[in-house]
């Protein structure tokens, strides 16, 4: 054998002409046919790369179209170095080369060159092709030899192909090939061969496509593969993707190891072809997994060699944490909430189906690193318990596990996503947890909990998760309580739409309740079951209804130490919005923390309705004098009048928000600050301006009368 032939770049005409392609039985099924998005995007990619000549009516080639990797490696009964042709076993690459050798075979038979084609792929009177067999299954075998010696029989007719592609098949099509995954899938892309190349079928594609289509020719067992991936780099002139790495460096040399794992590698396609998703083939998953695989051992390992063993343990993991029995053991121990885990499992495999790219940036490049917020966030329901499995080996704990990826399912729903402190969490907890109960330590004051601008320092954990673990270690030490009990509490507590998700929403979950006194922690289980209660019953996830905009105007009267309510900057940035589309920025700020105080405080829970009318006569008798020259009337107060004196409130149910905007008129505006107000879906909306009653001042007198106020309207002649 030529030792230096470890990499060539090989066209189509020489990969059929020089090597016996023989598609192994560790291979799985062809099946690019079954996805028509897949094998038209690539049909698609080799006519781009065409230029149709309107003269000689031929496609020439604009430049090489190299269409990625094929490895191969000899099987061991080839012992001779003189022969010609030796036997490949295909390691990867099958289903593009499959497409290809569909593609010639049918562009042959279309523009008359199937001589051509039969001399190229060496396939004898019989129709046996030597440059290209399955051995996945002989029924493959027997439809390739069937459909080669149809078309020899048949090369003058154009549309020979054609005929086996309808309901009538031909005598020698067998019933037994309807059964066959591989034949369907090849008679698939077919079809879709037909139907791409139809409006082209004026033009000869056949010589294109043996010259222009190229692949990379990897032959694993000839030298390291350190040197056949230098050389790979060097030849192409570009920098390798990362996927190509990661497989070409984990497969061995040796035969006997090759086959070993060339078997377990199409185990693990498997995997992912089951799980794939609306993907089309196993590999974007596969590709994605190795590729956060390798981000995590570079971020956190600082290394990028990963042996086929270490990943072997990596693949386990995953199997292990999307698995049913990791699933049953979370029902056992949490018989009354594990919801979160499906979704924490459906998440991890929705992620790895999406993602190509999971590396991140140094932390160091602070602006790089906060970019990639989303990819943070991502990495933090994977590494997490990669990780630790792999820190573990074998003997991890899973009620550790367990707890670990709930910790991180909750940091980020609520995205709180340093990636980069992954592996020093993992480490301080292992170190610090016992009896199976994870303990989450006080950390010095050199590290860090975030790594992006304006988040908290200082720590690995937050306040929030020290508290929490205080909580539950304190109830671990008290026998009549439960541990998994109260972790389910709190797991359902966070998880209500007001506190997961923290995006743009800011605040911890729910541990500004317990800062408040809110939540009892010496009976967190009840105290937790009543804060759930009341926040549900106040209704505010379920649209525009009478109670949620009873609540909408009972919020307008706490503000902060600014006269501030619940104003949300916006662009364009020179005006504010009372913004009610997203409760849970309500929920964790400081004025509801008030509000829910004072309404569910006295023990006696009155109606929203009731409440609001006595804030609102609270409001007016503080009010009572209108001095319309003053510049007392700041935003939150005049959305109280607004809201009490319009015609029709400040709230219906189109518009979420309302928006502040400078008065300039002078005429029309009663505050000598006033702005006007409007009703907006998310910026104002300039066709719904809120106007005050034309009897507002004779209206307010009447509606609280009862209540003993008498209003003063100073100063209103002077500017009417």
């Amino acid at each position: 054998m030529n030792n230096n032939a470890t990499l060539r770049d090989e066209n189509i005409l020489s990969l059929f002409s020089l090597n016996n392609l023989i598609v192994p039985e560790i291979q799985r099924e062809y099946v690019w046919g079954l996805n028509p998005n897949v094998v038209s995007k690539f049909l698609e990619d080799i006519i781009e790369q065409s230029n149709l000549c309107s003269t000689c009516k031929h496609a020439h080639s604009k430049n090489a179209l190299n269409v990625g990797f094929l490895y191969s490696y000899k099987p061991p009964y080839v012992i001779l170095e003189n022969e010609r042709y030796l036997d490949e076993y295909l390691i990867d690459g099958q289903q593009r080369i499959t497409t290809v050798f569909l593609l010639l075979l049918s562009r042959a038979v279309k523009e008359n060159c199937v001589s051509d084609f039969f001399a190229i792929t060496r396939t004898d009177d019989s129709g046996h092709c030597r440059c290209f067999s399955y051995k996945v299954r002989d029924l493959t075998q027997q439809f390739l030899d069937d459909l080669m010696a149809y078309v020899l029989l048949n090369k003058e007719e154009r549309g020979c192909i054609s005929n086996i592609l309808g309901d009538d098949k031909p005598s020698w099509f067998l019933s037994d090939y309807d059964d066959d995954p591989t034949v369907g899938a090849m008679i698939e892309t077919l079809r879709i061969i037909d139907r791409t190349f139809e409006r082209y079928d004026e033009f000869s594609f056949f010589d294109f496509i043996l010259q222009a289509v190229h692949f990379w020719h990897f032959k694993t067992e000839v030298t390291s593969q350190g040197e056949a991936l230098y050389i790979t780099m060097n030849s192409r002139g570009e920098q390798l993707s990362q996927n190509e790495l990661k497989k070409a460096s984990l497969l061995p040399t040796d035969f006997e190891g090759l086959k070993a794992w060339g078997a377990k590698w199409e185990d693990w396609q498997t995997i992912f072809w089951r799980n794939r998703g609306d993907n089309a083939d196993a590999d974007e998953g596969f590709n994605s997994y190795l590729s956060c695989i390798y981000s995590m051992e570079r971020m956190l390992m600082n290394t990028d060699s990963v042996s086929i063993e270490r990943l072997e343990v990596y693949i386990k993991a995953l199997t292990f944490v999307t698995g049913d029995t990791l699933r049953a053991t979370v029902q056992s121990l949490y018989p009354n909430y594990s919801t979160w885990f499906d979704d924490c499992v459906q998440t991890i495999w929705k992620y790895i189906n999406e993602t190509s790219d999971w590396s991140l940036p140094n932390p160091a490049e602070r602006g790089a690193y906060a970019n990639a917020s989303a990819t943070r966030n991502k990495v933090l329901m994977l590494w997490p318990w990669m990780y630790y499995i792999q820190k573990c080996d074998s003997h991890q704990d899973d009620s550790i596990l367990i707890r670990i990826m709930r910790l991180f399912y909750s940091r980020a729903s609520a995205y709180r996503r340093s990636a980069s402190t992954v592996g020093k969490v993992i480490d301080s907890l292992i170190a610090n947890s016992h009896d199976s109960l994870l303990v989450v330590p006080n950390t010095s004051e050199d590290e860090s909990l975030e790594d992006e601008e304006g988040s908290a320092k200082g720590k690995l954990f937050s306040l929030e998760e020290t508290v929490l673990s205080a909580i539950i270690n304190s109830v671990a030490a008290d026998a009549s309580q439960s541990v998994t009990e109260t972790e389910e509490s709190i797991w359902r507590t966070q998880d209500l739409p007001y506190f997961k998700d923290g995006r743009d929403v800011g605040g911890d979950t729910f541990y500004s309740f317990i800062e408040a006194g809110i939540v009892n922690k010496d009976h967190i289980v009840d105290s937790l079951k009543k804060l759930r209660t009341n926040l549900l019953s106040l209704e505010m996830e379920k649209g525009i209804t009478e109670n949620v905009n009873y609540l909408k105007n009972i919020l307008l009267f706490y503000s902060n130490a600014d006269d501030q309510a619940f104003w949300n900057r916006l662009t364009p940035s020179y005006y504010f919005n009372y913004d009610t589309r997203t409760w849970k920025r309500i929920v964790r700020s400081q004025q509801f923390i008030d509000f829910y105080k004072e309404f569910f405080g006295s023990g006696q829970v009155e109606t929203l309705s009731d409440f609001l009318r006595t804030k609102r006569a609270q409001f007016f008798k503080e009010n009572c004098s209108f001095d319309f020259l003053a510049d007392s009337w700041c935003d939150y107060k005049l959305a109280i009048i607004y809201s009490v004196c319009s015609n029709e409130g400040l709230w219906d149910n189109d518009h979420f928000n309302v928006a502040f905007w400078n008065n300039t008129d002078e005429s029309v505006r009663v505050f000598n600050v006033q702005k006007s107000v409007w009703r907006g879906k998310v910026y104002y909306d300039k066709n719904s301006q809120v106007l005050l009653r034309p009897d507002w001042k004779e209206f307010l007198q009447k509606e609280f009368k009862q209540d003993g106020i008498i209003f003063t309207f100073n100063n209103y002649e002077n500017i009417r």
